[in-house]
C-alpha cells in the first residue's frame, strides 16, 4: 500500500516540477507559428473554393484543370490538420500551387485561374494575411523579450541578444522579421 502512495507522490512532484523558461519559449513560438499558419489556410481554402465554385470546366485549358485539382486536394488536405507537421504540408502545397500560377501567369496574361483568384480577393487575402502576421509577431515579440529577461536575470540581456532583440523590434519588414524568427529558433539553446 504504501508503494503505490510512494509512486503516487514521485508522480505528482513529477507534473508539479516547473517547466524551463526554454521550453516556454519552443511552445510559445510553435503555437504563434501555427496558429497564424491555421489562419491563413482558412482563409486561402475559401479563395480556393470560390474559385473552383466559378470555374467553368468547358472554358478550362490543360493547365487550369491541373491546378484547380491541386486547389481541391489543398482544400480536402486543410479539413486534417493534426498537427504541425499537416500543417507545414498544406503550406508547402499552397507555396508550390502559387509557384505554379507565377509561372502560368508570366506565359498567360489572361489566365482564367488567375483572373478568378484576383476577382475572389488575393488583394484583401494579402491583407488578412499581413494583419494576422503582424499580430502573430507582435505576440512572439513580448514572448521573446520576456524570455530574455527571465534568463538573463536582473542583469541586462546579454550585448549579442540586446543587439538581436533591438534589430528585430525595429524591422518593419514581416519577411525579415520572420527571418529574425528562424534565427532565434535555431540559436535558442534548450
Amino acid at each position: 500500500m504504501w508503494r503505490y502512495l510512494f509512486i503516487l507522490l514521485a508522480l505528482q512532484s513529477a507534473c508539479a516540477a516547473p517547466i524551463p523558461p526554454c521550453e516556454k519559449m519552443e511552445y510559445y513560438l510553435l503555437h504563434e507559428l501555427i496558429t497564424f499558419a491555421r489562419a491563413g489556410i482558412s482563409h486561402i481554402v475559401d479563395l480556393l473554393q470560390l474559385v473552383i465554385d466559378d470555374a467553368n470546366e468547358d472554358d478550362l485549358s490543360e493547365t487550369d484543370r491541373q491546378v484547380l485539382d491541386r486547389f481541391t486536394k489543398i482544400i480536402e488536405h486543410s479539413e486534417q490538420l493534426d498537427d504541425s507537421e499537416d500543417v507545414m504540408n498544406v503550406l508547402s502545397e499552397v507555396d508550390q500551387v502559387f509557384d505554379l500560377l507565377d509561372l502560368v501567369e508570366s506565359d498567360e496574361s489572361d489566365n482564367l485561374i488567375i483572373n478568378l483568384i484576383i476577382k475572389y480577393g488575393l488583394d484583401t487575402f494579402e491583407q488578412i494575411l499581413e494583419r494576422h502576421a503582424t499580430e502573430a509577431l507582435q505576440r512572439l515579440e513580448q514572448h521573446i523579450e520576456s524570455y530574455l529577461r527571465i534568463i538573463h536575470g536582473d542583469q541586462s540581456i546579454e550585448a549579442d541578444w540586446n543587439d538581436w532583440l533591438v534589430k528585430f523590434k525595429s524591422e518593419t519588414d514581416i519577411e525579415m522579421k520572420f527571418q529574425f524568427i528562424e534565427d532565434f529558433w535555431e540559436n535558442i539553446d534548450c
